[in-house]
């Protein structure tokens, strides 16, 4: 059996903040680290899945900007 090596990205969330654009404050200060584990984010309608996804994937701007994508090499 050949063995196979991939590459799996952390991401790293350090004091995320995120405010709309009037300024009112969603996340401050949101600290999360996903890994190769199969993870889930659940919640209620409005409670900001889908902004937490968008921050993550580099659609909306965090401030701080503090998402960090990090390269680990794993069997």
């Amino acid at each position: 059996m050949t063995h196979v090596s991939r590459l799996i990205q952390p991401i790293v969330l350090h004091q995320l903040g995120f405010r709309f654009a009037d300024g009112v404050p969603f996340f401050e200060s949101l600290q999360l680290v996903f890994d190769a584990t199969p993870t889930a984010i659940v919640g209620r309608n409005g409670v900001g899945k889908s902004i937490l996804a968008r921050l993550i994937a580099g659609e909306l701007v965090p401030s701080p900007r503090r998402v960090s994508r990090w390269r680990i090499a794993s069997c």
